[in-house]
């Protein structure tokens, strides 16, 4: 098993300061509507004092390190700035099914991991009845630079600096199962275990600086969470739309540039041997002659710049064997 002596970095918070110092007009974060059309772009020197703001209003809520935030987010640049800032200074957060978390799954989550604070976006909490957040402080979000103002007057949030962790053994983020049984299960994840887990993807897959990272599972889940990492170390773009949409999916990919994203196939029209192992692609974006076919034109808009699809990787590796239960 790995120790900290072989990752690639030693601190998260050092990592992205050392990103804004190498490449700090670099774009670190691009957020696109469901269009795919370019609402913000923050680069990695605005990353860096965006990471120490966000620590700061962490703290001005009055939390410490090893306290546990949840987070109602839709996949949003605000809700990795806030994780990173929070597992950067040693504080675990819950992220919450926005779509499918009931007002009995906020209380059965939050009361678990034994949540006081309960950061929300706006409009994610509409559906919910206030009698299952007894006990819990609801904070509104109000977006950047905004967050000094919000913790100013708090009486716990004192004037101290905020301390960064040096290292990445403390516990960092608590992962549901889908309760598909019964439950979700909770899964306690350091910044460690995701940091090795984010460093081998992005060795496997060469993810590099050059590459742009779409967004498209929810980041309450481990795959998204794990490849924006991975883009993070390797000082690539990370393009977050709001959610998936399967109707403006290739916009998306087009308008952000994006050189890797997820995809999902439909089991019931695609043979088990003839799709990759990890659905994951690398595309680029050209300009064809007027005669140039589209590839995947069943899911393909009209675009005056078409994706055009390099390779798989499942054409790369080889898919792990199966057993027979004979």
């Amino acid at each position: 098993m790995k120790n900290e002596e072989n990752t690639p970095i030693q601190n998260l918070h050092e990592h992205i300061l050392s990103l804004a110092q190498k490449y700090p007009k670099k774009m670190a974060l691009v957020a696109c509507d469901q269009e795919g059309a370019i609402i913000e772009e923050i680069t990695y020197g605005q990353l860096a004092k965006n990471i120490e703001a966000a620590a700061s209003y962490l703290r001005g809520l009055g939390l410490k390190k090893g306290d546990r935030v949840a987070l109602a987010f839709k996949n949003s640049p605000a809700l990795l700035i806030l994780s990173w800032a929070a597992w950067a200074t040693g504080i675990v957060t819950v992220p919450m099914d926005t779509k499918r978390d009931t007002s009995e799954s906020y209380q059965y989550k939050l009361n678990l991991n034994n949540v006081r604070v309960l950061i929300a976006q706006g409009g994610v909490l509409k559906d919910i009845e206030g009698k299952y957040l007894k006990g819990i402080e609801v904070v509104d979000f109000i977006g950047f630079p905004a967050f000094a103002e919000a913790s100013a007057g708090r009486p716990d949030a004192g004037n101290a600096a905020v301390e960064w962790e040096e290292s990445l053994s403390h516990p960092a983020l608590v992962l549901f199962t889908s309760g598909t049984t019964g439950h979700p299960k909770g899964a306690k994840l350091s910044l460690l275990n995701l940091i090795v887990n984010a460093d081998g993807i992005r060795q496997w897959l060469k993810i590099r600086g050059v590459d742009t990272f779409l967004v498209n599972l929810p980041l309450h889940h481990i795959n998204s969470t794990t490849f924006c990492l991975s883009t993070l170390l390797a000082g690539g773009t990370i393009a977050v739309p709001p959610n998936y949409s399967n109707s403006h999916f290739w916009q998306q990919m087009a308008k952000t540039k994006a050189t890797i994203t997820q995809t999902a196939y439909d089991s019931g029209s695609v043979s088990p041997e003839t799709i990759p192992f990890w659905s994951i692609f690398l595309c680029t974006i050209s300009i064809p002659r007027p005669s140039a076919s589209r590839p995947c034109s069943r899911a393909a808009p009209s675009l005056s710049r078409p994706i055009i699809p390099i390779r798989t990787f499942g054409n790369r590796w080889p898919r792990p064997k199966q057993r027979s239960l004979r």
